[in-house]
């Protein structure tokens, strides 16, 4: 079940990662829109990939993951169908079907795949890793392959990453009965909330009224900021509420789980800019050229998964070996030290840009600084999965999944608020863009390294909670 869910995942994150590498740069190019206009329908467009699978989990809760997870990768797929059609209208629309498709099977699969295992089984935090090793490997294919595919075939690059999407909806309406949760093991029954069809008949209704809402937003990036912190707000406030009707050992991990998730949106903050930021910064003041041929911008967002691949595997084998010896670090520790790896990612990033102020530097060097990132990520986002499932109350793991995604959009939303203080006009020299990065990528590196310390140091407190 681990390997069918991941795989069928690697198959949407192919045609995610188009979007999260590619956004940008295609807005600017093929539609013609300012560096303003396409930072922040990007932002957007990420914020709203990682807020509205909110309303998904809880949708997930009430009509069934495997129908969810139905719904949203045909969603999905004809989201990415319309984009081949020239024109803002399609554009938008294709977006919107996408991220309403997102909404769905991405809380969908995250928690089917923590539901494989009993909620204090070690391997949780070990699966989900692997989980999370293994769909990377959709975005390496896409984050590598779609700005060079981009610059020959232009929109026509949406069919090919959106046909394998199409491959994983087939795959999953076949293997759905496969994919059975700890639970449904154990009792021998199906887990199924309601028939499959009435569920599946709903889940469509709501996600053709979601999707205008979603072209709206996308169109409002203020409308759409907004909406996100209050969402965040309301969130919060749902789980206080629900904490004081539960066992006090239940509420103690669920009021973990708040804290937890506040943490990880400093390091998601670092996460988001690997595909927002970076690209556009890589486009004009890094050094692309290896062996004669010129890089595309977007090809630095493929080390991010290359590098979960390559390590993927030692931290999925690590948790389950420290634990064997009783020496596996709790959560707040992982995400403190995960926090320090990061930000350590982005200090060096600053160093570089002021020991070449005046010129640009090589793209090898991303190598380096994308370790640090990585290593950071893997003890947060992966755990974060595992998380949402150990510590979410029976019948809630869809909506505290929706809850960690959400924290990314937070963070996309503070980095296009970040990502305000690069622009600068194109007449101004590479030495007043460099400084206007280098500002914010410090203050980033600075801040996400003093928070890793305070949690480092406040680990012991959470950990009580757990």
């Amino acid at each position: 079940a681990l390997w069918g869910l991941s795989l069928i995942y690697a198959t949407f994150t192919l045609s995610l990662g188009v979007f999260l590498a590619n956004l940008a740069l295609f807005l600017k190019s093929q539609s013609g829109m300012s560096d303003d206009q396409s930072f922040g329908i990007t932002a957007a467009f990420i914020s709203l990939s990682f807020t509205t699978p909110l309303l998904g989990g809880y949708l997930c809760d009430k009509f069934g993951f495997r129908n969810a997870t139905t719904v949203g990768l045909a969603f999905s797929f004809f989201g990415m169908m319309c984009i081949i059609l020239p024109g803002h209208f399609t554009l938008f629309l294709g977006l919107s079907l996408f991220l309403v498709g997102n909404a769905l099977c991405t809380p969908a699969i995250w928690s089917l795949v923590a539901m494989l295992y009993h909620k204090h089984d070690v391997r949780k935090e070990s699966g989900s890793t692997l989980f999370y090793m293994l769909f990377n490997i959709g975005f390496l294919i896409s984050n590598f392959c779609s700005g060079f595919i981009m610059e020959k075939l232009g929109y026509f690059t949406f069919f090919i990453f959106g046909a394998p999407l199409f491959v994983g909806f087939i795959a999953f309406l076949f293997m759905r009965g496969r994919f059975k949760t700890y639970a449904e093991i154990q009792t021998g029954e199906r887990n199924y909330k309601g028939k499959d069809s009435h569920g599946i008949g709903i889940l469509i209704v709501i996600s053709i009224l979601v999707t205008p809402v979603c072209y709206i937003l996308l169109n409002y990036v203020t409308i759409n900021s907004i909406l996100i912190w209050v969402t965040v707000v309301i969130s919060f406030l749902y789980l206080f509420k629900i904490s004081r009707g539960l066992e006090p050992e239940e509420a103690k991990r669920l009021k973990a789980f708040m804290v937890l998730c506040i943490v990880g949106l400093a390091y998601l903050v670092i996460f988001s800019s690997e595909f927002d930021l970076l690209p556009v910064y890589a486009q004009g003041n890094i050094d692309r050229l290896i062996g004669g041929i010129e890089l595309p911008a977007g090809i630095v967002t493929s080390l991010d998964p290359a590098y979960c691949i390559l390590i993927g595997f030692v931290y999925s084998a690590l948790w389950i070996k420290l634990d064997k010896i009783n020496k596996n670090p709790a959560l707040p520790t992982k995400f403190a030290v995960g926090l320090i790896f990061a930000s350590l990612g982005y200090l060096l990033l600053t160093l570089l840009v002021y020991t070449h102020m005046a010129s640009t530097f090589s793209i090898l060097w991303l190598l380096l600084v994308f370790l640090f990132f990585v290593s950071g990520e893997l003890l947060v986002v992966p755990i974060g999965i595992a998380m949402a499932g150990k510590l979410s109350p029976e019948g809630k793991e869809g909506i505290c999944m929706g809850i960690w995604n959400l924290m990314t959009g937070a963070a996309a939303v503070l980095l296009g608020y970040l990502a305000d203080f690069t622009v600068v006009p194109a007449t101004d020299t590479i030495s007043q863009s460099n400084y206007a990065y280098m500002v914010v990528f410090a203050y980033i590196g600075v801040t996400v390294l003093l928070l890793g310390i305070i949690m480092f140091f406040c680990r012991g407190f959470v950990k009580r909670l757990l």
